[in-house]
């Protein structure tokens, strides 16, 4: 490779999507910008009229310096035909892309491939062996991840590269009797994905007022709404459980906004995966979980679901509770809420486990990939 590495990065998801799988992919990008070149392939269309604002949406929303990243307008992902993409990346020392679960030949000198869902379709045939060998670093976002995909497709996953937490953005502020999730609300039974479960959050607080538990605390339910009617409809019957109760939902929140309420909620809860098996269902759990560990960051106590990813967050008793049943919900929330010092030292764990997270950690293993 030459003085300057160059590389190339891809998501199928950019520029339609905003969540903590872009956040991650940016992320990287960011700190890949630091020693080499970045281009980032952008499918065309989605509203937007020029790359600069790709650029603009992205390091607004998530707080990133992604100055010296170049936005390429490219059909990569679209109507290329499989030599037209090998030449296209071709120009490329390493080229990076965050895999939907589908491949493609990268004529780069390096292919590195990023798992962000544990994929339990196998990978099968002569030619997807073969494209699974093109992208010979392989790297996912949890141990939950890694396992699963090795299973499913009987490869090897080098690396698990988590995700970290800008500690410096994510700072406890006088806590407030705040119950806090955030997630994208979206159904989950058409892409088969992880519904964050916003109906059974607010189910569970009205059960706690009802029983007067928590006649004073607020829940803030943050996230935006995927494309679809049948997302729509979901949101419009999360909002209608609500009614009548201190529940508020905000889905078009900024950045600002989202650190308020960070830092000011005392309690983190998350549901995602709740009743689901696992082993049959990994992409309907939580696959990491990082708006956890931006909770965490900021001091809220983190109660959540042990399934998939989340148990690598969070340990049971220390800096927070992980929660098979609802009882196990409102029972450790119920405990919090009563025990202020209980809940003071574990606000301080939590941080301190969230700290593991660093940048630091991210890049040093980022670098491995990509100059090892």
């Amino acid at each position: 490779m030459g003085q300057r590495t160059r590389v190339g990065m891809y998501s199928p998801y950019v520029p339609e999507h905003a969540g903590g799988g872009e956040r991650y992919f940016f992320s990287v990008a960011e700190s890949l910008s630091t020693f080499t070149d970045v281009d980032i392939f952008v499918r065309p269309g989605f509203g937007y009229e020029n790359m600069e604002e790709v650029r603009e949406k992205y390091q607004s929303l998530f707080r990133l310096n992604l100055k010296k990243v170049h936005f390429i307008s490219s059909k990569l992902g679209g109507n290329m035909s499989a030599m037209q993409r090998f030449l296209e990346t071709m120009r490329y020392d390493v080229m990076y892309y965050l895999t939907d679960g589908s491949f493609f030949f990268s004529g780069a000198e390096k292919n590195i491939a990023h798992i962000q869902f544990p994929f339990i379709f196998s990978q099968n045939g002569l030619i997807n062996r073969v494209k699974l060998i093109n992208w010979s670093v392989k790297n996912a976002n949890s141990l939950f991840t890694k396992t699963a995909v090795e299973r499913a497709w009987n490869t090897s996953i080098q690396f698990v590269h988590y995700p970290f937490v800008d500690t410096e953005l994510f700072e406890p502020g006088e806590k407030e009797h705040i119950i806090l999730s955030v997630g994208r609300f979206f159904t989950g039974e058409k892409s088969g994905l992880h519904c964050k479960r916003q109906d059974l959050l607010v189910k569970m607080f009205k059960r706690m007022v009802d029983a007067g538990d928590a006649k004073r605390w607020r829940l803030v339910l943050i996230g935006s709404i995927d494309p679809g009617k049948d997302n729509e409809a979901y949101a419009q019957s999360v909002a209608n459980l609500a009614k009548g109760y201190s529940v508020k939902i905000f889905h078009e929140a900024s950045f600002d906004l989202l650190q308020q309420y960070y830092a000011h909620a005392s309690i983190y809860w998350h549901t995602a995966g709740f009743g689901i098996d696992q082993l049959k269902f990994p992409t309907k759990v939580e696959h990491f979980g990082i708006s956890a560990l931006e909770a965490m960051s900021s001091g809220a106590v983190p109660i959540v679901v042990n399934k998939g990813g989340l148990p690598e967050i969070v340990e049971h008793g220390v800096n927070g509770f992980l929660c098979e049943t609802e009882d196990d919900f409102i029972g450790y929330t119920r405990k919090i809420i009563e025990n202020a010092s209980l809940k003071r030292k574990m606000s301080v764990a939590a941080r301190q486990r969230a700290g593991w997270f660093s940048r630091k950690r991210f890049d040093e293993t980022l670098k491995e990939m990509v100059c090892g």
